[in-house]
């Protein structure tokens, strides 16, 4: 009797023993299998945001194929350099307009099917006021309008210390008139470096020289002729409805490929947007940053 008793007792323990080990593993098997499923879900969630970050650099390089340029972020010492590399006049054969209009029909049309998104974009505001805004220094790029005669660069004159204009214009230099030009001959807080040159190589001398202070509150102009009747303008300081330490290049004929590049005060994280929205998937609308750093 007392073997049966204890041979009972074994199988009770042996079941209790049994029954733990089946109720972890089935625990560890419903852990393993919401892990992996959660995995799954992290992966396709990781996959879907790479995506429409790829969606997303695509409809801004769109953007500034269509506008012709570029822009980037430099950093030295105590400053940040924002550089814009541009070309005015817009395509002359093109009306921008119409192609702001054919590309929204596109991607509307058939990028979206292409790629599987939603996407929604609004460019009313920017085609109306086209401007890059710097962030968070106050400062702006402007055109006058979107076919591109003229580009200002301009904003919150403390932050502005200095610009470089490395420019080539597609004609034949014949005149400079600068009769509107004032070199300082003590130091401000503006400080000016022209390199322009025409399509020989012929440099371009303002006031007899290419480098120097001005005075930011004054409107400091000089208008360069080229063969052709051909003329492009440049201002910097105080141009009219911009503000001081502003700096404005303007060309209706000749085309003029340069660099700007605007030095402004301290060293700060930057970024260079578009006011122009893009929603995709129906995520919260985001602006088109065309380069940060």
């Amino acid at each position: 009797m007392l073997q049966i008793l204890k041979d009972k007792r074994k199988g009770f323990v042996y079941s209790i023993i049994f029954g733990a080990f089946l109720a972890l593993f089935l625990l560890i098997a419903v852990y393993y299998t919401q892990t992996v499923a959660e995995n799954d879900l992290s992966v396709e969630y990781a996959e879907n945001i790479e995506k429409r970050s790829c969606l997303y650099d695509d409809l801004v390089t769109d953007v500034m194929d269509m506008m012709e340029f570029r822009a980037r972020v430099d950093h030295g010492p105590s400053a940040t350099y924002v550089i814009f590399e541009d070309k005015l006049p817009s395509k002359p054969k093109i009306n921008m307009t119409q192609a702001f209009d054919d590309w929204e029909f596109y991607i509307d049309e058939v990028y979206e099917g292409k790629v599987n998104e939603n996407i929604t974009l609004n460019t009313t505001y920017y085609r109306s006021v086209p401007r890059a805004y710097i962030d968070p220094f106050e400062c702006y790029y402007k055109y006058d309008d979107i076919k591109k005669t003229e580009a200002v660069f301009y904003g919150e004159d403390a932050n502005i210390r200095n610009y470089t204009i490395d420019a080539v214009v597609e004609a034949k230099l014949t005149s400079v008139k600068d009769k509107d030009w004032d070199w300082s001959d003590d130091p401000t807080n503006l400080y000016v470096v022209i390199n322009i040159q025409d399509f020989t190589g012929s440099a371009v001398f303002v006031d007899g020289r290419t480098e120097g202070y001005v005075e930011p509150d004054e409107n400091n102009e000089a208008e360069l002729k080229f063969a052709g009747n051909k003329r492009v303008y440049i201002n910097a300081g105080g141009y009219p409805g911009h503000g001081e330490s502003a700096f404005r290049i303007s060309s209706t004929a000749a085309a003029t490929h340069f660099n700007l590049t605007a030095g402004l005060v301290g060293d700060e994280p930057t970024s260079v947007w578009l006011p122009i929205g893009v929603n995709i998937q129906g995520n919260e609308d985001s602006y088109a940053v065309v380069a940060s750093g």
